[in-house]
């Protein structure tokens, strides 16, 4: 998974870099291994990458001078970025999977196209001739041209933003534009980009395609605040909260959801089911999303400083905890025993805001293979027992589709792939 973003101002007089690393700290949840900010000033393009948090990694790269920029988080260190210096100076980064290239080939093509002379939006549809995907994609060069496209059919997103007539932005979701104060405009559509200087802000037609967006991006991947294809995220996870209620009444005392992405899931829970919805874990340090760390022993210890209980809530109470996803088990397992043998609770059942995950992501979010996931290896009632839970549901995948307004991937929960 990742997140990237971009910022071009009409005039030389800005300079954006502060634009785009705020833009990227608030696209810090889409990826905590990797962070990289290129900018360019019309002549060269300059650059700072390196592994950690965006607060970590880029501030120095706020003071470079250039009115283009383009950056990126990754869950994953290398991250799916690329530069090169020769025929012409270009970067690019990316979100999601290329299926018959690498970014350093897409970068290299782009240098070879820049040193040509093209430019506009044939630019971009030679960039992308043969290329087949499923990602969104920034480039900048050298002489501060940015180029934007979301492949067909969509599954990852990119929207532009704007400041009036003053800077275009880009980023993969709305919550980046919010931050720095940039109005959103609109979501690219599958198979068209734009492409932007001082000169010409032109949108390209790449290759036409249906919408098809990643049903996890309303579960797991978006910031709650949100919108995304026109759909606001956290109205969609509270509903699903609601539709749980529904579904699958529990008679428990207390409902908690796991904090941050499964907060909404919980409240939908209690309003619809009329029961008592409490804060129930405080997390140490940063907010760390650990079912996209690489490594098991920075999962097991992030569990710990993510959910470190409030003995109130649970002590003496049967408790209902509603997660967003299931991948092996490992945090809701280190969850319950750590109420039941040390808070004291009377019993925990789990729902889960997602149907159950069986199958890999080939598009770049990070669910992993099936023999590696918990719930397509075993029954409801063996998941339940080994994580020490009373009883584990999880929400249809026919529920998820019925309420999402769109054509959605449900790749990771069903087997069946768009592409």
């Amino acid at each position: 998974m990742a997140g990237v973003a971009g910022a071009l101002a009409f005039d030389p007089a800005w300079s954006v870099a502060r634009f785009a690393y705020y833009s990227l700290l608030a696209l810090q949840h889409r990826g905590q291994e990797e962070a990289c900010l290129y900018v360019s000033d019309g002549e060269r393009i300059e650059w700072v990458c390196g592994k950690g948090f965006v607060d970590e990694v880029l501030p120095q790269a706020t003071k470079l001078g250039g009115w283009a920029a383009i950056g990126g988080v990754w869950s994953t260190s290398p991250g799916y970025h690329a530069y090169v210096e020769e025929p012409s100076e270009v970067a690019v980064v990316l979100d999601g999977r290329l299926f018959n290239a690498d970014p350093r080939e897409v970068a290299a093509r782009l240098a070879e196209l820049k040193s040509q002379g093209l430019e506009g939006g044939e630019l971009l549809k030679e960039l992308l001739k043969g290329i087949k995907g499923a990602f969104s994609m920034l480039a900048l060069t050298a002489s501060g041209e940015l180029l934007a496209y979301r492949s067909p059919p969509g599954l990852r997103p990119l929207q532009l933003g704007g400041f009036g007539f003053d800077m275009a932005v880009f980023a993969s979701e709305s919550s980046a534009f919010d931050v720095i104060g940039a109005d959103l405009k609109k979501d690219l559509d599958p198979g068209k980009g734009f492409y932007a200087s001082q000169l010409l802000f032109e949108e390209v037609e790449v290759a036409p395609s249906n919408k098809v967006v990643c049903a996890f991006e309303y579960i797991y991947n978006a910031r709650p605040d949100s919108v995304i294809d026109g759909v606001e995220v956290y109205q969609i996870r509270e509903e699903i909260g609601k539709r749980l209620a529904q579904l699958y009444p529990k008679d428990v005392d207390v409902v908690v959801g796991v904090p941050e992405t499964a907060i909404p899931f919980a409240i939908g829970y209690a309003k619809e089911a009329k029961k008592d919805y409490r804060l129930g874990f405080v997390a140490t340090g940063r907010k760390a999303r650990t079912a996209i760390k690489p490594d098991l022993m920075e999962r097991v210890v992030g569990v710990q400083l993510k959910l470190n209980p409030i003995r109130s809530t649970f002590r003496r109470k049967r408790a209902l905890i509603i997660d967003d996803s299931v991948v092996r088990g490992l945090t809701l397992k280190t969850v319950i025993q750590t109420l039941k043998n040390k808070v004291g609770a009377v019993s925990v059942d789990v729902l889960i805001g997602s149907p159950k995950l069986v199958s890999h992501c080939p598009y770049g979010v990070e669910v992993p293979p099936a023999d590696q996931l918990i719930a397509a290896q075993m029954s409801n009632e063996e998941i339940a027992k080994y994580i020490g839970a009373k009883s584990i549901d999880w929400l249809p995948p026919e529920e998820l589709e019925k309420m999402l307004p769109l054509k959605v991937c449900m790749g990771c929960f069903t087997g069946r792939y768009p592409l």
